[in-house]
């Protein structure tokens, strides 16, 4: 409920910067929440806002009928960091949900290109977040063909769920 409200007020109150949104759910006899699942989501979302952001899925070297399987978890979110770094918004609100009911080793995955969304600035940060952003490396091949920072993220984040979140978000 906490994050249907959040959405609504949000997309009501600034309507110029788009929300995106994913529900986690575990439900019995299907596939587990996944890192792979949420961020194709998040891509969906982002092309439906902007459809000159497609042109980061078209720019992928594997076939359209590979790109969204689970085993491609690195270059969809290669595809999304892309899109989040160039997209035309000032800011874009991600709200998820219910991350307590994720496989926990997919959203490790998740977690860890997450943190590198967002450097550590602060000297005092604790060493487990410094340890996380230690193995980032920025999949933009213009920055790291030259040498140059990628452009910031320009996304907010907000994670809401019922229980204490897993140990993985607690970084």
């Amino acid at each position: 409920m906490l994050a249907l409200h959040l959405i609504s007020t949000l997309e009501t109150r600034h309507a110029e910067d788009p929300v995106i949104w994913h529900f986690c759910e575990a439900v019995s006899g299907s596939a587990a929440a996944t890192a792979g699942k949420l961020v194709r989501s998040l891509i969906l979302q982002l092309v439906l806002k902007d459809e000159s952001l497609i042109r980061f899925l078209l720019a992928t070297k594997i076939s359209h009928k590979f790109l969204f399987q689970e085993e491609y978890f690195e270059t969809q979110w290669t595809v999304f960091e892309a899109m989040t770094r160039s997209n035309p918004f000032e800011t874009v609100t991600c709200i998820l949900d219910g991350l307590d009911e994720c496989e926990a080793s997919s959203f490790e995955a998740f977690m860890k290109r997450l943190v590198c969304l967002f450097p550590i600035t602060d000297d005092s940060d604790s060493s487990s977040s410094e340890s996380l952003s230690d193995n980032c490396s920025h999949s933009s091949s213009d920055s790291s063909s030259q040498g140059s920072t990628p452009p910031p993220c320009k996304l907010r984040f907000i994670s809401t769920s019922e229980r204490k979140h897993p140990s993985f978000l607690q970084t």
